[in-house]
Protein backbone atom coordinates (compact mmCIF):
# COMPACT_ATOMS: atom_id res chain seq x y z
CA UNK A 1 0.00 0.00 0.00
CA UNK A 2 1.48 3.29 -1.17
CA UNK A 3 0.80 6.45 1.09
CA UNK A 4 0.92 9.86 -0.69
CA UNK A 5 1.76 12.71 2.12
CA UNK A 6 0.69 16.29 0.30
CA UNK A 7 1.72 18.91 2.45
CA UNK A 8 3.75 22.36 3.41
CA UNK A 9 7.38 22.76 2.95
CA UNK A 10 6.89 24.44 6.30
CA UNK A 11 6.04 21.24 8.04
CA UNK A 12 8.91 19.48 6.83
CA UNK A 13 10.15 18.50 9.93
CA UNK A 14 7.02 16.75 11.26
CA UNK A 15 6.02 15.18 7.56
CA UNK A 16 9.25 13.94 7.47
CA UNK A 17 8.95 12.08 10.89
CA UNK A 18 5.81 10.98 10.23
CA UNK A 19 6.63 9.21 7.11
CA UNK A 20 9.94 7.78 8.47
CA UNK A 21 7.79 6.09 11.02
CA UNK A 22 5.61 5.00 8.64
CA UNK A 23 7.66 3.19 6.80
CA UNK A 24 10.36 1.82 9.44
CA UNK A 25 7.95 1.24 12.28
CA UNK A 26 4.75 0.24 10.37
CA UNK A 27 6.24 -0.87 7.36
CA UNK A 28 4.20 1.34 5.68
CA UNK A 29 5.21 2.89 2.06
CA UNK A 30 5.05 6.55 2.65
CA UNK A 31 5.77 8.48 -0.79
CA UNK A 32 7.84 12.15 0.57
CA UNK A 33 9.06 14.24 -2.49
CA UNK A 34 12.10 14.98 -0.76
CA UNK A 35 13.35 11.01 -1.28
CA UNK A 36 11.72 10.81 -4.39
CA UNK A 37 12.25 13.92 -6.96
CA UNK A 38 15.70 13.71 -7.48
CA UNK A 39 17.78 16.73 -9.34
CA UNK A 40 16.55 16.94 -12.94
CA UNK A 41 13.31 15.11 -12.38
CA UNK A 42 10.30 16.99 -13.75
CA UNK A 43 8.47 17.89 -10.46
CA UNK A 44 4.64 17.68 -12.06
CA UNK A 45 5.47 14.24 -13.73
CA UNK A 46 7.08 12.53 -10.30
CA UNK A 47 4.13 14.11 -8.57
CA UNK A 48 1.41 12.64 -11.00
CA UNK A 49 2.95 9.52 -11.06
CA UNK A 50 3.15 9.05 -7.20
CA UNK A 51 -0.49 9.97 -7.13
CA UNK A 52 -1.59 7.52 -9.80
CA UNK A 53 0.29 4.86 -7.91
CA UNK A 54 -0.77 5.81 -4.02
CA UNK A 55 -4.46 4.13 -2.91
CA UNK A 56 -4.24 6.36 0.47
CA UNK A 57 -3.82 10.55 -0.27
CA UNK A 58 -2.63 12.12 3.64
CA UNK A 59 -3.34 15.44 3.53
CA UNK A 60 -1.60 16.99 6.26
CA UNK A 61 -3.39 20.33 7.16
CA UNK A 62 -2.06 23.73 8.91
CA UNK A 63 -2.61 27.32 7.78
CA UNK A 64 0.32 27.05 5.45
CA UNK A 65 -0.73 24.10 3.82
CA UNK A 66 -4.33 25.17 2.84
CA UNK A 67 -2.94 27.91 1.13
CA UNK A 68 -0.25 26.26 -0.39
CA UNK A 69 -0.29 26.02 -4.66
CA UNK A 70 1.70 23.05 -4.63
CA UNK A 71 -1.04 21.48 -1.97
CA UNK A 72 -3.85 22.07 -3.99
CA UNK A 73 -2.27 21.01 -7.39
CA UNK A 74 -2.09 17.43 -5.72
CA UNK A 75 -5.36 17.59 -3.92
CA UNK A 76 -6.76 18.27 -7.68
CA UNK A 77 -5.11 15.38 -9.03
CA UNK A 78 -5.54 13.34 -6.23
CA UNK A 79 -9.81 14.03 -6.52
CA UNK A 80 -9.62 13.93 -10.58
CA UNK A 81 -8.17 10.25 -9.81
CA UNK A 82 -10.31 9.42 -6.93
CA UNK A 83 -13.76 10.36 -8.95
CA UNK A 84 -12.34 8.14 -11.72
CA UNK A 85 -11.73 5.27 -9.50
CA UNK A 86 -15.19 5.88 -7.98
CA UNK A 87 -16.77 5.32 -11.12
CA UNK A 88 -14.77 2.28 -11.95
CA UNK A 89 -15.81 0.59 -9.09
CA UNK A 90 -19.10 1.35 -9.04
CA UNK A 91 -19.28 0.18 -12.63
CA UNK A 92 -17.60 -3.42 -11.46
CA UNK A 93 -19.57 -3.80 -8.58
CA UNK A 94 -16.62 -2.90 -5.70
CA UNK A 95 -15.32 -0.88 -3.04
CA UNK A 96 -13.34 2.00 -4.21
CA UNK A 97 -9.51 1.50 -3.25
CA UNK A 98 -8.10 4.58 -3.03
CA UNK A 99 -8.92 7.04 0.39
CA UNK A 100 -8.34 10.35 1.47
CA UNK A 101 -7.48 10.82 5.14
CA UNK A 102 -6.87 14.16 6.51
CA UNK A 103 -4.50 14.77 8.90
CA UNK A 104 -4.55 18.02 11.46
CA UNK A 105 -1.31 18.84 12.19
CA UNK A 106 -2.17 22.52 12.94
CA UNK A 107 -5.41 24.37 14.14
CA UNK A 108 -6.54 26.09 10.50
CA UNK A 109 -9.59 26.28 9.01
CA UNK A 110 -10.41 23.10 6.99
CA UNK A 111 -11.06 23.27 3.32
CA UNK A 112 -15.09 22.65 2.24
CA UNK A 113 -14.28 19.36 0.48
CA UNK A 114 -12.93 17.57 3.74
CA UNK A 115 -15.38 19.31 6.38
CA UNK A 116 -17.58 15.69 6.56
CA UNK A 117 -14.33 13.21 6.29
CA UNK A 118 -13.15 12.34 10.03
CA UNK A 119 -9.80 13.56 10.54
CA UNK A 120 -6.48 12.63 12.64
CA UNK A 121 -5.11 14.54 14.76
CA UNK A 122 -1.49 14.53 15.34
CA UNK A 123 0.93 17.25 16.65
CA UNK A 124 3.87 17.13 18.96
CA UNK A 125 1.25 16.85 22.35
CA UNK A 126 -0.50 13.85 21.10
CA UNK A 127 2.02 12.16 18.35
CA UNK A 128 1.69 8.50 19.66
CA UNK A 129 -1.75 8.40 19.83
CA UNK A 130 -2.35 10.38 16.80
CA UNK A 131 -0.10 8.35 14.87
CA UNK A 132 -1.82 4.84 15.89
CA UNK A 133 -5.04 6.42 15.18
CA UNK A 134 -3.29 7.24 11.70
CA UNK A 135 -1.87 3.63 11.07
CA UNK A 136 -5.73 1.71 12.11
CA UNK A 137 -7.03 4.77 9.45
CA UNK A 138 -4.25 3.59 6.63
CA UNK A 139 -5.25 -0.26 7.04
CA UNK A 140 -8.74 0.26 8.00
CA UNK A 141 -8.55 -1.48 10.78
CA UNK A 142 -10.99 -0.10 13.47
CA UNK A 143 -9.11 -0.72 16.98
CA UNK A 144 -11.89 -2.33 18.81
CA UNK A 145 -11.69 -5.44 20.66
CA UNK A 146 -12.63 -8.18 19.45
CA UNK A 147 -15.71 -10.21 21.11
CA UNK A 148 -14.78 -12.23 23.64
CA UNK A 149 -11.59 -14.44 23.35
CA UNK A 150 -7.88 -13.48 23.42
CA UNK A 151 -7.00 -10.00 22.05
CA UNK A 152 -4.67 -9.74 18.88
CA UNK A 153 -1.71 -8.88 21.02
CA UNK A 154 -2.41 -12.05 23.34
CA UNK A 155 -2.46 -14.26 20.84
CA UNK A 156 0.91 -12.60 19.43
CA UNK A 157 2.46 -12.44 22.53
CA UNK A 158 1.94 -15.64 23.76
CA UNK A 159 3.92 -18.60 24.92
CA UNK A 160 5.32 -21.15 21.83
CA UNK A 161 3.16 -23.97 24.20
CA UNK A 162 0.17 -21.73 24.44
CA UNK A 163 0.37 -20.87 20.93
CA UNK A 164 0.18 -24.62 20.36
CA UNK A 165 -2.87 -25.25 22.47
CA UNK A 166 -4.51 -22.45 20.58
CA UNK A 167 -6.58 -24.67 18.08
CA UNK A 168 -7.91 -22.18 15.80
CA UNK A 169 -6.06 -18.66 14.41
CA UNK A 170 -8.16 -15.98 13.87
CA UNK A 171 -9.16 -15.18 10.47
CA UNK A 172 -9.12 -11.60 11.09
CA UNK A 173 -5.79 -11.96 13.01
CA UNK A 174 -3.92 -13.84 9.88
CA UNK A 175 -5.44 -11.09 7.60
CA UNK A 176 -3.48 -8.19 9.79
CA UNK A 177 -1.05 -10.36 10.05
CA UNK A 178 -0.28 -10.73 5.99
CA UNK A 179 -1.20 -6.88 5.95
CA UNK A 180 1.55 -6.08 8.54
CA UNK A 181 3.96 -7.95 6.32
CA UNK A 182 2.86 -6.50 2.78
CA UNK A 183 2.25 -9.59 1.44
CA UNK A 184 -0.34 -9.13 -1.68
CA UNK A 185 -3.51 -9.95 -1.13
Amino acid sequence: MKVFMSHSGIDKPFVERLAGDLRTRESIDAWLDKWEILPGDRIATKLEEALSSASIFLLILSPESVNSKWVSYEKDVWLTQLIEEEMRAKQESRTPNRRLIPVLYKDCEKPAFIKPLLYVSINDHNYENGFQQLVRGIRGESGKPPLGGKTNAEVIYSSPQQQSSLSVVPKKLAFNLLKILNVPL
